[in-house]
């Protein structure tokens, strides 16, 4: 209507009072109808606004206690080494490397080792058994079972029940401290405890055999170097010995003297490295059976599992939100109102634009679904 040129001095009128209903805020002179319409709004659509209110309310209820869930929490320090082994020292005097044992023990590398799939696939095939929310009820079966997390194929089935884990554990770490929290949610509370100490022995037992594998891989270097070491020692022993069975009287010449004293020195460093390698040899051997746990647990998760439904702070946090759309609602109904009053005929105009045009699509839309039955019994 922004063309339209009124006829009379009338319609002027009426242009001038329908700009001050729709826009009172730009009257210095007229603050009141600014008052008056945010009073009135809300009173005349108060039971909208109400009605609105108590159904956000009803349905985020609901929604909090059908997807309300248990969390269990616990925490461990990692035992980080900060020295290298004898083991390293010894064959780095040989030019050989055996890697870092430090590598991998940091609490990031702990963090992502808590969120690995491959651990997480060992949790969720694990068979629970608890008991459910009804007494005398007991639950049993893997993730996949619990939750009736379906597939293709098995390999499908694990692939879902290892994604539905990720957004189940949540791992923080606290640095300062040197701490580990692992947070595990599960529909029943047992359920959610039993994850959180099934991960805490994985990484437990992740630890054990590494620690295992790198004792394993010490004692066969270190068996190798035992057998030489005694060999050299004993070649060693044989030469010193030759030389003092020809020369008895080796210190009454100082080059024998000499040469008799650098053979001795040889023989005590072989004596020496020979006993470094049996030392570590049997070290190596006693970590490669050794079970003592890596991990300090320093808050167990059981007895920790709570609800994360928190119904009075949702229904608290719904309330506000569905006042406040009501009151939304509310004044676009009144505005919505106001307007059609005031522009009576374009309004009418737009409903039967708008009739036409949902009338044209239902007819397009039963032509289409005619068009293709007919299609379909043709091709049969």
């Amino acid at each position: 209507m922004d063309g339209f040129e009124p006829r009379s001095g009338r319609d002027e009128g009426a242009r001038e009072i329908r700009r001050e209903l729709i826009l009172p805020a730009i009257y210095d002179d007229r603050p009141s109808i600014v008052i008056a319409d945010l009073l009135r709004v809300p009173l005349v659509y108060r039971h909208m606004i109400l009605l609105v209110a108590v159904a956000v309310v009803a349905l985020v209820s609901v929604l909090s206690l059908l997807r309300g869930e248990y969390e269990a929490q616990s925490s461990f320090l990692p035992h980080v080494s900060v020295e290298r082994s004898s083991l390293t020292g010894i064959a780095a005097q040989f030019g050989v490397s055996i890697g870092n044992t430090d590598v991998g023990e940091s609490l990031e590398f702990y963090a992502a080792l808590v969120k690995s799939r491959e651990l997480l696939a060992a949790v969720a095939n694990k068979e629970y058994r608890f008991e459910g929310e009804d007494a005398g009820d007991t639950l049993s079966g893997t993730i996949a079972e619990l939750y009736d997390i379906r597939g293709d194929s098995e390999e499908e089935r694990q692939m879902e029940a290892v994604e539905f884990l990720e957004d189940k554990v949540t791992v923080r770490t606290q640095i300062d401290a040197g701490l580990i929290e692992v947070h595990t949610a599960a529909r029943w509370s047992e359920l959610a405890v039993q994850l959180n100490r099934t991960i805490l022995d994985h990484v437990n037992a992740f630890n054990l055999e590494r620690r295992r594998s790198q004792a394993r891989a010490e004692r066969e270097f270190v068996e190798v170097r035992l057998t030489a070491g005694l060999r050299e020692l004993e070649e060693a022993e044989s030469d010193l010995q030759e030389f003092l069975e020809a020369n008895r009287r080796y210190d009454e010449s100082p080059r024998l003297a000499f040469d008799a004293a650098r053979l001795q020195r040889w023989v005590d460093l072989r004596h020496q490295v020979y006993l470094t390698l049996a030392q570590a040899h049997e070290q190596a051997r006693i970590d490669e059976v050794r079970n003592t746990p890596l991990i300090t647990v320093v808050d167990g998760p059981e007895g920790s599992a709570l609800s994360n439904a928190n119904l009075v702070r949702n229904s608290a946090l719904a309330l506000v939100g569905g006042l406040f759309g009501g009151l939304l609602m509310a004044f676009a109904r009144g505005y919505w109102g106001e307007q059609r009053k005031q522009n009576l005929e374009e309004f009418m105009r737009l409903e039967r634009l708008l009739k036409e045009t949902g009338e044209e699509f239902l007819l397009t839309s039963v032509f289409r679904k005619a068009r293709r039955a007919l299609a379909g019994r043709r091709t049969e």
